[in-house]
């Protein structure tokens, strides 16, 4: 009987409920949890009746062409262990696999609760047993709660009733090592070419390391990650009593020797590396069934494999051991070949140089002077390579230095950038502004960690960090003139036939610059110039390969780093030359290291069809003009050497020279000539640098014109416009105190046209000075900060004590 009430409180009566209805209700809960119970068993038991499930579908990796260069995925299990193999395994291989994967195997019934308390709110506590049940019958079960519960039950249930041993055998045969190896016999002959029967302590316990991550610890691909696991089995083996300390050591030690992979891995870099793109791409590529068509040339890439190796055979007494390449269609970004090593199967060899960060050296060069280009200079514009000093950030002077650490005066950009000079870049950089550079790298792809400010000037040297993928990229867009693409390797994929992705191409122009592609032009150009490189090259250096190629190498300090790139409008190729461990080569620079490699490579790609493009490309938004060098101005009749420069419309020089002066010279005295020796007289032309550059001209033994007249007159005219040249604002510099003060001066030199007759102030006393510029004079050091002043500017220095 239940008595109940209404909501305002009101009783309303009772209700009679019949004994037969309780009974009822009782059977059905009965039924039903027996039918829920009997659900779970079946749920939890039947795939014993059902057998083990098929490994998942396999996917391919193939070529452009359609060739498969890898296959990735459980694939089917290989020839299993029979039960006498397994009695005739080494007992240190079970330990290995005990000691790395179920410490108390032999102890437990299928489920360790103790660990697996222990390891409560983490993925651990699995045991053999759990995880032969997993890989054997549950390969494609999502991990949740209910799933753990049934493989938990499913393991005691096959452990009440199969043997240890059996159970160790089923496992063994059912897990993946990575690389396609199902099982251990698979493993121990695809790693280590061997039957299991013959493996050695060291490589059982490297392969009972692979399990938690095959992929990932595979030997062929991170050998010191594989090694680490190999410790780490080691140590348990060790802890637990199944070897001495003795044995953990010398297995340890031994070498381990990795067999050549009996399974198709073509272009094995590149294979992995469009694998990870296409994870990117598909989430669901795990579950396998797909075919990643990449964008890879294998004919390329063997050939740039072979070239790599020959040149890098050739170095290895000069410290140099590894290398990379890429190569990049500059119409679409697609990477036609990808060589990250000397070998993948060497030692490291699987690490991918082309995708690490590295310093560039000059090749980021290129870049300045198309910033400075779209700017309105262009490749006759002159820069003066001359002692320069520039402040950092830090306040702290950066002083740069060209590889040859000679001043070679005014320089056209082209001279400039042909010959990789490096005082200049950093002038045009300076000139640009960082976030002009920065933000045309951007476009091109290329960023750093950090930002401009903590490079500094050096940037343009080689200062930050990139990738050779990336840069090769970066260079491809200069050869197809400006239109950005994205570096890929992934052409499409495919599914039961099915497309499921295609990679798009050309995105229009990198920027929206009306004079960008006209200014890449002019870098091409420059970068084709076999005459462009003489200062630094010559001109038989390797760099001329054809003149349809545009060549750019790179070494950084120390030659740590070698850098080689070369492009026409079909084709990019980019190629580094170092140590993985980063140590220094032994004075290889991109010339006898990178430049090879390219060099022999593109021999064979670059065709009539692209001398051809070249005769026949099209030069629109430029104009041509003939200008005199070291001037830069219109050239004249006195000029010496003039030649044909490309301008942007309105950038080109307006005014003729007027460096080069005809001089009237006595041919009796070499004075200059005047009303008092007319009879004599021969005409000869000078060269007349602006004062900023009188003090080069000194250096290198520039000839002047006469500075007197055949009656003694001097020919110079009096001035009182000069610069001071040094020392220059912010220097510092260390006064010893062991020395005399005497013996610790320095120059101040003046620089300039004419002859002088003026005075200078150092902390408030007056120097005074007379003669012909440019001119120098000498002060003594003493510690503390000091004030120079001229007539036109006024300069600090710092002298200190160590």
């Amino acid at each position: 009987m239940l008595s109940f009430q209404t909501k305002n409180g009101a009783y309303t009566g009772d209700i009679q409920i019949s004994p037969t209805i309780v009974q009822k209700r009782d059977r059905y809960i009965v039924v039903f949890s027996l039918l829920l119970q009997g659900a779970f068993l079946w749920y939890t038991f039947s795939p014993l009746l059902a057998g083990p499930v098929a490994g998942q579908p396999q996917t391919r990796i193939l070529s452009a062409s359609g060739e498969l260069m890898y296959a990735v995925g459980s694939g089917l299990p290989g020839v299993p262990l029979t039960a006498q193999e397994m009695d005739e395994l080494p007992d240190y291989v079970s330990k290995a696999f005990i000691a790395a994967e179920d410490q108390h195997f032999y102890a437990h019934h299928g489920v360790d609760f103790g660990a697996l308390i222990a390891s409560m709110g983490t993925r651990g506590g699995s045991t053999i047993t759990s995880q032969m049940v997993k890989v054997t019958y549950f390969p494609r079960e999502p991990r949740t709660v209910l799933q753990k519960a049934r493989e938990f039950l499913l393991a005691m249930s096959i452990d009440s009733v199969t043997s240890k041993q059996e159970i160790l055998r089923t496992y063994l045969n059912s897990v993946s090592f990575g690389r396609g190896h199902i099982g251990l016999r698979a493993a121990s002959r695809g790693y280590f070419g061997k039957a299991p029967s013959m493996l050695t302590l060291g490589e059982a316990a490297l392969l009972a390391g692979l399990l938690p991550a095959p992929e990932r610890y595979s030997p062929a691909v991170r050998m010191d990650l594989a090694r680490s696991r190999q410790s780490l089995v080691l140590g348990r083996m060790m802890e637990e009593g199944m070897i001495t300390t003795e044995e953990a050591k010398e297995a340890a030690e031994v070498p381990l020797v990795l067999a050549p992979e009996e399974t198709t891995f073509r272009a094995p870099h590149a294979a992995l590396y469009a694998l990870e793109e296409a994870k990117k791409i598909v989430p669901d590529i795990a579950e396998g069934g797909y075919d990643i068509y990449t964008t890879i040339n294998l004919t390329w890439h063997d050939e740039l494999t072979g070239v790599l190796a020959r040149s890098l055979e050739t170095l290895k007494d000069k410290h140099v051991t590894n290398g990379a390449a890429v190569v990049i269609e500059p119409s679409t970004g697609a990477i036609r070949a990808m060589v990250g090593s000397r070998g993948y199967f060497t030692e490291n060899g699987a690490f991918n140089v082309a995708l690490a960060k590295r310093q560039p050296g000059s090749s980021l060069k290129p870049f300045t002077y198309l910033a400075a280009f779209l700017q309105g200079k262009s490749p006759g514009s002159i820069v003066y390579d001359t002692e320069s000093t520039f402040t950092t950030a830090s306040g702290d002077p950066y002083i740069p230095r060209n590889y040859d650490l000679k001043f070679h005066g005014p320089v056209t950009m082209r001279a400039a950038l042909g010959s990789s000079l490096n005082i200049p870049a950093v002038k045009v950089l300076d000139m640009v502004g960082f976030d002009a550079f920065y933000s045309l790298l951007k476009d091109f792809g290329i960023t750093f960690d950090k930002d401009a400010s903590f490079y500094g000037l050096g940037i343009t040297l080689g200062g930050g960090e990139v990738t050779l993928t990336d840069l090769t990229h970066a260079y491809s867009m200069l050869a197809n003139g400006g239109q950005k693409t994205t570096g890929h390797i992934v052409d499409h994929m495919e599914k039961n036939g099915t497309r499921v992705y295609t990679t798009s191409h050309d995105q229009g122009p990198v920027n929206t610059d009306p004079h960008l592609r006209a200014s890449i032009r002019m870098v091409t150009d420059v970068l084709r110039d076999n005459a462009a490189r003489e200062i630094s090259f010559g001109l038989t250096s390797r760099l001329r390969i054809t003149d349809a190629v545009a060549v750019k190498t790179g070494t950084t300090k120390d030659y740590r780093d070698n850098w080689a790139f070369g492009y026409t409008p079909a084709i990019t190729v980019g190629v580094w030359v170092g140590n993985n461990d980063n140590t220094p080569m032994e004075g290889v620079t991109g010339i006898s290291g990178a430049i090879p490699v390219l060099h022999d490579f593109l021999r064979f790609r670059t065709t009539e069809t692209a001398a051809k493009t070249m005769r026949n490309e099209t030069w629109e938004g430029l104009t041509k003009v003939r200008i005199c060098t070291p001037s830069g101005m219109l050239a004249t009749d006195l000029c010496p050497n003039t030649y044909d420069e490309w301008f942007l419309p309105g950038t080109e020089p307006k005014e003729h020279d007027t460096w080069h002066r005809t001089v009237s010279i006595d041919a009796n005295t070499g004075k200059q000539a005047d009303e008092t020796c007319p009879l004599n007289v021969v005409h000869k032309t000078f060269i007349f640098l602006p004062p900023e550059l009188s003090r080069w001209g000194e250096s290198i033994l520039l000839e002047k014109a006469p500075k007197e007249t055949c009656s003694g007159r001097s020919t110079l005219p009096l001035t009182t416009s000069f610069r001071i040249t040094h020392p220059k604002n912010g220097d510092v510099f260390l006064y010893n105190k062991d020395l005399p003060t005497k013996s610790q001066r320095i120059p101040v030199h003046l620089d300039g046209n004419g002859y002088i007759k003026t005075q200078i102030e150092l902390d408030g006393e007056t120097i005074p000075l007379e003669g012909a510029l440019p001119l120098s004079t000498f002060i003594d050091l003493t510690p503390g900060e000091h004030t120079l002043k001229s007539s036109e500017e006024t300069l600090q220095f710092y002298v200190r004590t160590p």
